[in-house]
């Protein structure tokens, strides 16, 4: 809370869990509940100020049949319905313009809650009912007695001659306000913003701001009047509000029960008491956790008068407040309790005049002041407290330094009764009680105000300080009650010097000695980037108080991905969460010698270079002093250490390839990681009598220099990278060459055997030569002759020497000759075999065999082959058959008489 900022986040949260159980029990829009209903639940459609045209029928519209819902119409509905019913008003300015501020059905001016009632908006900042200055807001009517909540909603510029002109519980029910702003209403009597008579009104989570009472006689209560009833305030603030009488910014004759709100800025003018705070006589204050600052009084109690007999101040801090007459903290004219509270830099005129008493606190009641902190205030008698009347002002542990009289050092004016372990930096207290310190040269070395940890703002003492462990062994209030904790809710008493065992401090802060520690190890000193890397945090409280709120804060490296964690805490210390993601911000609270362990674990990224360091720190809560920072912070550090298995894969575009012909080699490289491999270097030794043509890859840088091509990039990470194209021409000569290439880089490969690969490729001269095979006749009879014609073609590319046609032939047939003026044949056994000594591109002489047929029936084939000493690359067409048919000679009738007309 601090200073409690002026305005502090408003929570939605509960309007938002009220829509989400409404909704799922089903709400019709602009619609009710049927009339026999218990309770209703209706969602506001239109912004409009509208009536009801039916109250109590069931639907909320403006008019029979037109669906539209307003807020009036809907606040008339349901009091009309029985039960606690429900005003869902979604996000919109709802402005009151209907004239007519007596009337109390909500039918004009101000709506008028007559039954049990909730109205749940989207949010302060988004859902606004404007008052319009007609009249007030909202008006429980006098007797009524029924229950209003109001969430997530900003009710303002509301406008009565009476009081309450935001909202004005009147009847004595129950008002409850959350994460809500009353602002800008002003009323000409009492409570501007609210007036609560005899009713019970609790604010949470709320702002209440700029409110206005303006009466000349009963302008009380700027914020909020509480006129004989209950009001509960927390976590709230309530600023800049004025009252022309008491209260700039609550005024309150019933109970008034104050917890971890901020009360700043407000005005009492004119005729005005307690700036901040007026208390009657009837009222009684608790005010616990909260801070009172910047307020005003052109009268007294800057802060907060008092004339209660029952007002007690716990844990709180009274700073920086002004009065123009008495008491710019606390003017105290009934019974006032102050336990663990700072009441710093308040002030009143320093000009001599029958006022300007009492710069922190007027007392002519009774105070009694433990283990309070008074420094820094002024005025023209009594800096820090001035007491008259028959009244006691009773001092225990308390801190008294700095405090003026007009220019002059004056903590005290008037009769100071002491309990002891009071420090006073002058002698003005008279303070002689047991363990009392008092003079000119005792410095309490205190601090600037500020935030020291705790909910409020404090001084905090040094180790030195003559207030640390001066406060008593055992720590009570003035009642006898013992106390655990200081201002900021940490421990009490503590052993501040380490001499003499634990004992109080002087004031509302206990000086405190912490020892945290932070160990941080992975177990390793390398890591392999693309693989996992876990850590073990231990936070480890080594002093002998606990630390509440220390904070633990870890900024894992770029390197360090896909990070998640756990907390565990032993006995007495907790995690404020169980475990989570990413980086590490959270709150640890640690008992006295208790731990608190992290499990992390993490993916080393693979493009991962350098080193590996995680550093993590502890801190302490604020305002506690670790004095041994050295262990506060521990650093793993790990050389990384890139892995990454580089393979090789080549291929060539031919094989074979006609000599000088160009041939590709491509060059496949992968990288199988975990790790990007980094300065990846491919070099290739060309064959020699090979001629460099040139070579390509994209993201490569290639060159090539004596014979030797070179290919490298800066790194490759894992999977397939672009591959590299070696253009080459091949030998002119005929024969093998072997192509070898190697990549490596700066990671440690795992398995090297892939990072060679070789590629063979034959150089030859080639001819694709080819055979055709026709027979005729296709019919013979015994003893007739055939002739099969070869013919043989060459597609090159180069020439064919040493070219053989075979033709071994069926059983039954008896070679006659062979007819070419090229080709040299020969038969024997049935097999004919021809030569030709070379063959160019083209087609070869033609070559005819005659044979005749003999003892053969049926269909006969005849296949032939063809061959030469030069590589042909399609030996498909090497081969051809012709085929013929052997008839019998008795047939011979049958076909002659065939051929006859």
């Amino acid at each position: 809370m601090k200073h409690l900022s002026s305005l502090q986040t408003i929570g939605v949260g509960l309007s938002r869990l009220i829509l989400a159980a409404m909704l799922a029990g089903g709400i019709n829009l602009g619609h009710a509940a049927s009339p026999a209903a218990q309770a209703a639940s209706i969602v506001v459609n239109r912004t409009v100020d509208g009536v009801d045209a039916n109250p109590g029928d069931g639907v909320c519209e403006t008019a029979p049949g037109n669906g539209r819902c307003t807020l009036r119409a809907a606040v008339q509905e349901t009091n009309a319905l029985a039960g606690l019913d429900t005003i869902l008003l979604p996000a919109g300015i709802y402005t009151l313009v209907r004239p007519g501020a007596e009337e109390n059905l909500a039918a004009t001016g101000d709506l008028d809650i007559r039954d049990h009632l909730l109205i749940s908006g989207s949010g302060a900042d988004e859902t606004i009912i404007d008052g319009n200055q007609l009249d007030r807001v909202f008006h429980i009517p006098i007797s009524i007695g029924v229950s209003f909540s109001i969430s997530g909603v900003t009710v303002r510029h509301g406008a009565n001659v009476n009081s309450g002109a935001g909202i004005f519980n009147e009847g004595g029910g129950t008002l409850i306000v959350e994460s809500s702003y009353i602002q800008g209403n002003t009323s000409l009597t009492n409570g501007g913003g609210i007036d609560n008579l005899n009713g019970q009104v609790t604010i949470n989570n709320s702002t209440i701001s700029g409110n206005k009472a303006q009466g000349d006689e009963n302008g009380n209560g700027g914020g909020m009047y509480n006129n004989g009833g209950t009001l509960y305030l927390s976590s709230s603030t309530i600023s800049g509000n004025q009252a022309t009488l008491r209260g700039g910014g609550i005024s309150s004759s019933g109970a008034l029960i104050i917890d971890s709100s901020t009360i700043h800025d407000n005005l009492a003018r004119q005729v005005g008491y307690g700036g901040g705070l007026h208390i009657y006589a009837s009222g009684t204050l608790t005010l616990t956790n909260s801070a009172i600052y910047g307020n005003h009084a052109v009268e007294h109690g800057g802060g907060i008068s008092n004339y209660s007999d029952s007002a007690a101040i716990l844990n709180s801090a009274i700073y920086n407040n002004t009065a123009d007459k008495n008491g710019g903290g606390i003017y105290n004219l009934g019974t006032l309790l102050m336990t663990n509270v700072t009441l710093s830099g308040n002030s009143i005129p320093a000009e001599s005049s029958a006022y300007h008493r009492g710069g922190g606190l007027y007392n002519s009641g009774s105070s009694t002041l433990a283990y309070t902190t008074i420094y820094g205030n002024s005025g023209f008698f009594g800096g820090g407290i001035y007491h008259t009347g028959t009244g006691s002002t009773i001092l225990k542990g308390t801190l008294l330094a700095n405090n003026l009289a007009g220019s002059t050092p004056n903590n005290c004016a008037g009769t100071i009764t002491s309990q002891g372990y009071n420090l006073s930096d002058d002698t003005t207290c008279g303070l002689t009680g047991v363990g009392d310190q008092q003079g000119e040269m005792i410095d309490p070395q205190l601090g600037p105000l500020q935030d020291n940890g705790g909910p409020t703002f404090t001084h905090a003492l040094p180790a030195s300080s003559p207030a640390v462990d001066r406060g008593g062994e055992t720590c009570t209030e003035a009642q006898g009650n013992p106390l655990y904790t200081d201002q900021r809710g940490y421990f009490r008493p503590v052993d501040g010097v380490g001499t003499d065992g634990p004992a109080c401090d002087v004031g509302a802060y206990e000086y405190s000695v912490l020892d945290l520690s932070v160990s941080n190890d992975d177990g390793q000193l390398t890591a392999i980037p693309g693989t996992g890397v876990s850590y073990t945090i231990i936070v480890t409280n080594e002093g002998s108080i606990p630390a509440l709120g220390a904070v633990i804060t870890d900024t894992f490296a770029a390197a360090f991905s896909e990070v998640s964690w756990t907390c565990a805490a032993e006995a007495g210390s907790t995690c404020a969460a169980p475990g989570g993601s990413g980086d590490i911000l959270m709150n640890l609270d640690l008992a006295p010698a208790a731990a608190v362990r992290f499990e992390v674990s993490g993916t080393v990224k693979s493009t991962a270079t350098g080193n590996l360091k995680n550093t993590v720190a502890i801190a302490p809560p604020r305002g506690i002093i670790d004095f041994i920072l050295s262990n506060n912070i521990a650093t793993d550090i790990d050389q990384l250490l890139p892995h990454a298995d580089l393979s090789l894969v080549k291929s060539d575009s031919q094989d074979p390839v006609v000599p000088g012909a160009e041939v590709q080699y491509t060059l496949s490289v992968a990288n199988s990681g975990p790790s990007m491999a980094t300065q990846v270097v491919v070099t290739d030794t060309l064959p020699a009598n090979t001629s460099f043509l040139g070579v390509t890859g994209n993201g490569w840088v290639c060159g090539e220099s004596d014979h030797t091509m070179t290919c490298s990039r800066q790194g490759l990470s894992v999977g397939n990278a672009p591959a590299i194209y070696i253009n080459l021409a091949a030998p002119v000569a005929s024969g093998m060459i072997t192509n070898t290439a190697l990549i490596g880089s700066q990671a440690i490969d795992t398995d090297p055997a892939d990072n060679r690969a070789s590629e063979t490729t034959w150089v030859t001269d080639l001819a694709d030569l080819s055979l055709e095979k026709v027979v005729e006749p296709g019919q013979v009879i015994p003893g007739g002759t055939l002739m099969y014609s070869l013919s043989i073609s060459n597609a090159g590319p180069g020439l064919a020497t040493s070219v053989v046609v075979t033709d071994t032939l069926p059983s039954g047939l008896l070679f006659q000759a062979a007819q070419s003026p090229d080709w040299d044949c020969n038969e024997f056994g049935g097999q004919v075999v021809c030569h030709l000594v070379q063959h160019p591109v083209g087609a070869a002489p033609p070559l005819i065999l005659t044979v005749i047929v003999n003892e053969v029936r049926g269909v006969v084939t005849n296949t032939a082959t063809v061959q030469s000493d030069v590589m042909d690359p399609d030996p498909s067409n090497n081969t051809a058959s012709a085929t013929f048919s052997a008839l019998h000679a008795g047939w011979l009738p049958l076909v002659f008489k065939a051929l006859l007309p």
